[in-house]
């Protein structure tokens, strides 16, 4: 994207006005505002068909979009951004300083893509470090139930890789491609249409510094997975379940992991486990982030796994996701020079330890 060039918007609008067009139109501040001492807000209309009589841009930028209709409006204000995509649709976005979207105003006469559903991926391992001495108890295989692309670097990725260097096959179910995520880089180098993309090969390559060699995307909306049916989810997580036949499914803890996807995910997963009878059902852990309210009502996490003997794997996991981790490790990485004991410990933690909830069914 480049910044706006009114002329060239306005001939656009101007181009579009008469003709039914799809148009996608979207504000967040992100889901995790409301952890910085905010208010998570976010509206997003995919794919919705408009006709308007009159498009303007006005402002000096950032800019507003005016696109009068016979009966209403279409408006958005902050845009600062702006291209034409391959598929000839008029893309306007709104950026803040660290190049995070907030607004999103695209339109064009061909629909915008959505998720792709039910694909999977062999993947190719990296070589991991041997752990010596096994640090985790053998298992037979290992699946992990996620709904965006870097849910698993950040709360397990060094436990993946200690089971893979142990040789224990690992899958990963990973529910959306995040494409809704705010997070386009630093500098931004993605915009709304091709995050997707972005993030699917990042997390292919994730997948690959942490020795998972089974991707499996189960295509869901990103931001939508709590409205899904839970039957209908669950039957497709236990339908893995009983392919794999692991011995431990790690996931989110459900009602404590902060994000509606999260606790939504988590959720079909314990439905899809609570199906199986006890005695075949395989262990789970469940991971909940500690700035929500799991450890103030579940008390502190009962497991705790060791992963100095594969921190690299797991940075490396983490910075394979260079979309969503650069603008977060940069920061924190700041406060670290800067003599922050809060960063460095973050910076500690992750690199040592993973900690995780034994969930009792």
């Amino acid at each position: 994207m480049e910044s706006i060039r009114k002329e060239a918007v306005q001939a656009f609008l101007s181009q579009l006005s008469g003709k039914e067009v799809y148009l996608h139109l979207e504000t967040t501040t992100g889901a995790y505002a409301a952890q910085r001492g905010g208010m998570a807000v976010c509206a997003f209309i995919r794919n919705g068909k408009v006709t308007y009589h009159r498009g303007t841009i006005a402002g000096d930028g950032p800019y507003r979009v005016g696109l009068q209709m016979q009966s209403g409006w279409v408006y958005a204000e902050g845009l600062t951004d702006f291209t034409v995509d391959g598929m000839g649709r008029l893309l306007l976005a709104g950026h803040d300083s660290e190049g995070r979207l907030a607004v999103s105003l695209q339109l064009g006469l061909v629909p915008f893509t959505l998720p792709i559903p039910d694909r999977s991926a062999r993947i190719e391992p990296a070589v991991l470090p041997a752990a010596g001495a096994p640090v985790l108890p053998r298992e037979r295989h290992v699946l992990m139930v996620f709904p965006h692309p870097d849910d698993e670097a950040f709360g397990v990725a060094g436990t993946i890789a200690v089971h893979a260097s142990q040789g224990t096959p690992v899958t990963y179910l990973c529910g959306t491609l995040g494409e809704m995520g705010r997070n386009m880089g630093r500098p931004f180098f993605a915009n709304r249409e091709t995050l997707p993309a972005v993030r699917e090969q990042e997390l292919k390559a994730a997948c690959q510094a942490m020795g998972v060699t089974d991707l499996r995307m189960m295509g869901l909306q990103d931001k939508t997975v709590e409205f899904h049916d839970v039957e209908q989810l669950a039957e497709r997580v236990g339908a893995v379940i009983a392919e794999v036949r692991p011995s431990l499914v790690i996931t989110f803890y459900p009602g404590y992991s902060v994000h509606p996807d999260h606790d939504a995910t988590g959720a079909a997963t314990i439905l899809a486990l609570s199906r199986i009878p006890a005695e075949q059902r395989p262990r789970v852990l469940c991971t909940a982030p500690p700035t929500g309210r799991a450890q103030e009502v579940l008390g502190d996490p009962d497991v705790a796994v060791d992963i100095r003997s594969v921190a690299e794997a797991k940075m490396a996991a983490l910075d394979a996701h260079g979309s969503q981790t650069q603008g977060i490790f940069a920061e924190w990485r700041k406060r670290e020079a800067d003599g922050d004991p809060v960063a460095k410990r973050w910076w500690e933690r992750i690199r040592t330890q993973e900690r995780f909830y034994t969930y009792k069914f």
